[in-house]
């Protein structure tokens, strides 16, 4: 074969390599809306009565009939059913559909558990609302859903081994980050509705009240995060910060030996185009969602638009082209190596 057959032969088969691509991405189905954020760090704790949790989404494709929501078990109880209802809009719309599930024992890692229902037709641009309670509406339950915070976290104080009263949650951290605004403490438990919980946030040193985080819910909290918020603290980064929370005198705030058990949260942003906040009780929680996907049967063409927006087209066709030509150029060379010696032997 001729070098510019070799050529010719090589980038024409590199590039029906590269056209199978697509094809393979295309028949891996994926969530239509998915909350992909990592490391997964904010439990929200116990399911409690009367205190469901959810989330506000706009959804992006034209039918739904799946939702996966992000668990942890906590404990060693008896597994408790969960049911979702589905509503129109808001907290307050149409409830669509009801599903209860009896989740499988899978240990005390996090996993995502599905709710799947009847098929919504037509969904595409559509305001939802889910929320997530236990079955048995007289029990706590032992299923902690997680969230996202819309910015990014620093500075963290790791779970803690042991409990402490209120009169300890006192805590001095170094901020990594400009923007802190909000904070989050982890609690066994902390009855919120029986009175105020806040957050005052000082410089080392010094007695002024550089901020005061609140909850923004009235949901108990058992094995989680209580998170306070704020208006952010803009030039935050290399500040030495105290952090005193003022709490109920039976509240157990878990800590370890190097403090109370905190995360400083950074950058808070406001709702997406797809997600529109995270819900306890009847309350939308700012800058937070629930981590959970969403789906329904998709077409080749939504499946091709849901992966040009998570990877933004230029980047997916520029490493298209790049594959092609760096295949093409490899092949060449492997099919001149192996073209045989064409010249005359020597007498």
């Amino acid at each position: 074969m001729s070098p510019k057959r070799s050529t010719l032969f090589g980038f024409a088969f590199a590039l029906l390599l590269a056209s199978a691509v697509p094809l393979l991405v295309l028949s891996t189905a994926r969530p239509a809306l998915d909350v992909r954020v990592k490391p997964w760090q904010l439990p929200t704790g116990k399911l409690f009565p009367g205190h469901a949790m959810g989330q506000v989404f706009r959804y992006p494709a034209e039918e739904l009939s799946r939702i996966e929501v992000l668990f942890v078990h906590q404990g060693e109880d008896i597994l408790q059913g969960l049911r979702m209802n589905l509503r129109a809009d808001g907290p307050a719309g149409e409830v669509l559909r009801t599903v209860e599930i009896e989740p499988p024992a899978t240990g005390n890692d996090a996993h995502f558990l599905a709710f799947e229902f009847p098929t919504i037709e037509a969904a595409k641009d559509r305001q939802f609302h889910f929320e997530v309670s236990g079955t048995d509406e007289t029990k706590v339950t032992n299923w902690s859903l997680w969230t996202s915070w819309r910015g990014r976290s620093a500075a963290a104080l790791p779970w803690g081994n042991r409990l402490v009263g209120p009169e300890e949650a006192t805590v001095e951290m170094k901020c990594l980050r400009d923007n802190l605004s909000a904070v989050a403490l982890a609690v066994d438990g902390l009855n919120v509705p029986a009175g105020a919980c806040r957050l005052e946030i000082r410089q080392v040193g010094t007695e002024e009240v550089l901020r005061e985080g609140l909850l923004h819910h009235d949901s108990p909290i058992a094995g989680g995060y209580a998170v306070f918020s704020f208006e952010p603290l803009e030039r935050s980064r290399w500040l030495d910060l105290e952090y005193r929370f003022e709490l109920q005198e039976d509240a157990r705030v878990l800590s370890s030996d190097r403090g109370i058990s905190t995360i400083s949260l950074h950058g808070a942003a406001p709702e997406t185009e797809w997600l529109l906040g995270m819900t306890r009780g009847a309350q939308l929680v700012p800058h937070r969602d629930l981590i959970f996907r969403a789906s329904g049967e998709t077409s080749a063409t939504e499946q091709l638009t849901i992966l040009f927006e998570r990877l933004a087209w230029p980047k997916l066709l520029a490493a298209w082209l790049l594959s092609w030509i760096a295949s093409g150029l490899l092949l060449t060379f492997f099919l001149r190596e192996l073209r045989p010696d064409q010249s005359e032997p020597t007498i």
